[in-house]
């Protein structure tokens, strides 16, 4: 058994003990035996691993003296343990793994980052294509030029590598997608003078744009990513919305359509009310 799989082995058993440890026991609870086990699993992890080579030789001058923290905090561990000091042994090695933590949080593994960038690239790309499909039906050429050059930007970044610069114009593209939308959904509100030759046309519009609001919310969702609170309240919204829209097909089907149009901007101002909990005006 090679000398590297024999400490990635050891790395392995140790973490599953600490973890174990971590979740289960306070920290007058610990015996001798487990602080000093975590002590050497933390002098692998900080001093021995992959994972600490690479902060070492970073150029994140933070997440090398993190790491330097750590370490000492590691030594002072083992210290306290000859001394038979074992809270203070514990409490020592647990600052070493809160420091190592935020140490490594700031160089990530390049493959992890990579895989990430990956798939933040093709989630991107996807929902940009859903708007330019949308645009091409609401809004006209030239926001499709304008889509489609961004697109082709970022496309080209990503082909030569340089994926975190094109998902960064495609976020800011979609940012400004989804407040363009809506402020255009918005002017079709203010500008009323709109000329309807039946009610049942101007009822036929409401719910084109409450559909449009309903297209957008999940997008806007997904590029915010609001809390699970907020995340909440959207839901309530929309689901009030809904329940308002299925209302106001039912009385457009009974032929009570000035009260349909009604129940409809009624909805539609639920959605608006959840896109602007999302920050989109």
């Amino acid at each position: 058994m090679s000398a590297r799989f024999s400490c990635r082995s050891l790395q392995i058993r140790l973490g599953l003990v600490l973890l174990s440890g971590l979740l289960a026991n306070p920290l007058w609870a610990l015996s001798r035996d487990d602080i000093q086990r975590k002590v050497e699993y933390a002098h692998l992890l900080v001093n021995v691993s992959e994972q600490a080579r690479r902060i070492a030789d970073s150029d994140n001058a933070e997440a090398r003296k993190l790491r330097r923290q750590a370490e000492q905090q590691v030594q002072q561990a083992s210290s306290a343990l000859e001394k038979g000091d074992l809270e203070a042994a514990a409490r020592a090695v647990n600052e070493a793994f809160r420091l190592y933590t935020l140490a490594a949080q700031m160089v990530p593994d390049p493959k992890l980052l990579e895989q990430r960038q990956r798939e933040e690239y093709a989630h991107l790309l996807s929902q940009v294509f859903a708007f330019e499909a949308w645009t091409k039906d609401n809004k006209g050429s030239a926001s499709i030029a304008w889509i489609r050059e961004v697109v082709d930007k970022a496309q080209g970044l990503a082909i030569v590598g340089y994926r975190e610069e094109a998902n960064r114009i495609l976020n800011d593209a979609l940012n400004r997608m989804i407040d363009e939308v809506s402020r255009s959904l918005e002017a079709k509100t203010i500008t009323y003078d709109l000329d309807f030759d039946t009610p049942e046309d101007e009822y036929r519009y409401e719910l084109r744009r409450n559909k449009d609001y309903v297209r957008l919310i999940p997008i806007a969702i997904g590029q915010r990513q609001p809390s699970e609170n907020v995340r909440k309240l959207i839901e309530r919204l929309t689901r009030q919305a809904s329940e308002l829209r299925a209302q106001a097909e039912r009385l457009f089907e009974r032929g009570q359509v000035k009260q349909a149009i009604k129940t409809m901007e009624q909805s539609t101002e639920k959605l608006q009310r959840a896109l602007k909990m999302l920050g989109v005006h």
